[in-house]
């Protein structure tokens, strides 16, 4: 029993050593003690790089097409154009449009050029002639002009229709008024002016707008400029066959000798004086339009409410206002027109001392040098502003001649002739017979003008002055006098003829941008003040434009145009005496978009630990 007492006991104590056994053998053997790896570290964002705002370019107005007053209809020699606005000359070819504005020169042996104006008058260049298309003298009812600079010409003038404004030639000397007639003119290199009637009248008004008389037909007169002041010769018989143009033309280069700097002087003078009228008319009709817009939105009101006496009140003011602005584009013709012959009067007198044509005396050199010296940037800058103020003017075309057809009875009666389509309210009105009056402005300085009354036999048909291209195409020529078909045959070979010693060649020097003087740009890290030539710093990189005289520095890179040398490309800040002719401060730093963290460094990269 004992026995099996112990043996039972035995086997428990067995089998519990065995569990454990197992027990500790199930359990993980201890690890060893090793070096706990840090965690990586995140990289910080890295920040955008600093942006430098662009600059912020103004919107391009959208550009006035300028209407096309003449087409070419015969060519010889070498003839050029310079379109209005442009830089450079180009040869002008048969059926070429030309638009107002636009500067025709002839030149060589034989050389003319025959035009045909939108209402079918005929205008003839010799060689040495120069001229520029003029705007028209109204809003309506207008005629062609032209601005004779030097030559000789022939006009051969169409009859004007019932109210149109006269056909208006304009000179270094003086304003021609056409009053039914065919002439001949030709232009001195002193200015002076030769007046040849074969056909006609022709009125002669000094710049500022005083009759210098009439010259009828079969008679010559020279108007002279005599410093400030103009006289014309008594007319004489003229034989247009017989005439010794170059014999006129080498004495008034003699002349043109003894009297440059007076010249000079004067045309600079004129100039000057123009350029303010100028200035004082685009005021004046800024002030105009204010008063057309508050008047004329009161007639529309009482034509929409069909009120014809309630009309005729309110629009009686307006016609007042339509008739200062009649009398605006007829000053704005004169300034323009004047203001291109003087421009190139002067230009021309300065070519003929640097030709070595004209040889001044130490005393006129020396008035000659400081005009020279303060028209050289004018001269440029005045052509460009004419150009603007024609296209600001047939800008205001566009919104004045729909007022002037509807509320001026002159102009309803142009609608119906010019069979333009008005509201029935306008149509129903009526006739009144409006007679010539003086206007006297309330708005825009003018300086008037004695223009007197068309003489010849009128047109029965009005010929509307076109307001697309191709206008030459649809209707083709055909003048109100056949005879005149066979006498520009002739005038063609007088022209031919016609010789002016030694033809002078005239610079147009146009600077190719024209910016201020002094400009701060700023750059990363750099601001650059320029004095002199303008510049231009675009850009992280050295982006460099130098306007002017200078240089042109295009891109990352460096890119030369011009003979300039041009200082390596600066590495880190700039210093005052870097680069010669640049006056250099430092800068506040690079300009960066709102929102966008400063530059920061990036840390370095943290080693990790590794296992043993």
């Amino acid at each position: 029993m004992l026995k099996k007492s112990l043996l039972v006991v035995s086997c428990f104590l067995v089998m519990g050593c065995g569990k454990k056994a197992e027990e500790k053998a199930a359990q993980p053997a201890p690890m060893a003690e090793t070096p706990m790896a840090e965690p990586p570290m995140a990289e910080p964002p890295k920040p955008e790089p600093p942006k430098v705002e662009a600059p912020k370019e103004e919107p391009k107005a959208e550009e006035v097409k300028l209407p096309v007053e003449a087409v070419a209809l015969e060519v010889n020699g070498t003839v050029e154009v310079r379109k209005a606005g442009a830089e450079n000359f180009a040869p002008l070819a048969v059926n070429a449009e030309l638009a107002v504005g636009d500067h025709i020169r002839v030149s060589g042996e034989k050389a003319f050029l025959k035009l045909r104006m939108w209402d079918d008058s005929i205008v003839t260049l010799g060689t040495g002639a120069e001229a520029v298309i003029n705007p028209g003298a109204d809003v309506a009812n207008s005629s062609p002009s032209i601005t004779l600079i030097s030559g000789t010409s022939n006009l051969q003038v169409e009859p004007r229709a019932k109210d149109q404004s006269v056909f208006m030639v304009y000179t270094p000397a003086a304003i021609l008024s056409v009053l039914g007639t065919e002439f001949d003119v030709g232009v001195a290199d002193s200015g002076s002016v030769k007046l040849g009637v074969a056909d006609g009248l022709v009125q002669v008004i000094s710049q500022d707008g005083k009759s210098l008389g009439e010259v009828p037909q079969g008679k010559v007169v020279v108007i002279q400029l005599e410093g400030e002041q103009v006289k014309a010769t008594p007319p004489a018989p003229y034989d247009s066959e017989k005439e010794d143009w170059e014999k006129w033309y080498e004495a008034e280069r003699q002349a043109a000798q003894a009297r440059i700097d007076l010249l000079t002087k004067a045309t600079n003078n004129r100039l000057e004086e123009l350029k303010k009228q100028m200035e004082a008319l685009e005021k004046g009709i800024a002030e105009l339009e204010a008063k057309r817009a508050e008047l004329e939105k009161k007639a529309e009101e009482a034509a929409a409410k069909n009120d014809a006496k309630a009309y005729e009140t309110e629009a009686a003011p307006l016609v007042e206002v339509l008739d200062e602005n009649s009398a605006a584009a007829l000053e704005n013709q004169r300034v323009v027109a004047l203001t291109i012959a003087n421009v190139n009067m002067l230009r021309r007198l300065q070519a003929l001392v640097k030709a070595g044509v004209v040889k001044p005396t130490p005393e006129q050199q020396k008035v000659i040098d400081e005009v020279a010296t303060s028209t050289e940037e004018a001269l440029p800058a005045l052509e460009d502003s004419t150009v603007e103020v024609i296209r600001r003017r047939y800008k205001r075309d566009e919104v004045w001649r729909p007022v002037y057809v509807r509320h001026h009875p002159r102009g309803r009666e142009y609608a119906v002739q010019a069979k333009i389509e008005l509201p029935e309210f306008y149509v129903k009105l009526p006739k009144v017979e409006v007679k010539p009056k003086v206007i006297k402005p309330k708005f825009v300085p003018v300086v008037p003008i004695a223009v007197g009354p068309y003489k010849g036999k009128p047109r029965t048909e009005i010929i509307v002055r076109p307001l697309t291209p191709g206008w030459h195409v649809a209707r083709p020529y055909a003048p109100a006098d056949p005879v005149r078909v066979e006498r520009a045959k002739r005038i063609r070979e007088r022209m031919e003829r016609i010789r002016v010693p030694a033809p002078i060649v005239v610079e147009y020097p146009r600077p190719r941008h024209r910016r201020g003087s002094n400009v701060n740009v700023t750059a990363p890290g750099v601001n650059v003040e320029v004095m002199g030539p303008s510049v231009e710093i675009m850009g992280p990189g050295v982006n460099v434009d130098i306007m002017g005289p200078g240089v042109e520095i295009m891109g990352p890179g460096i890119g030369i145009m011009g003979p300039v040398v041009v200082p390596p490309p600066v590495v880190g800040p700039m210093v005052p005496g870097m680069v010669p002719g640049v006056d250099v401060a430092p800068g506040p730093g690079p300009r960066v978009r709102p929102g966008v963290p400063p530059v920061q460094p990036e840390p370095p990269m943290a080693r990790h630990k590794r296992d043993m």
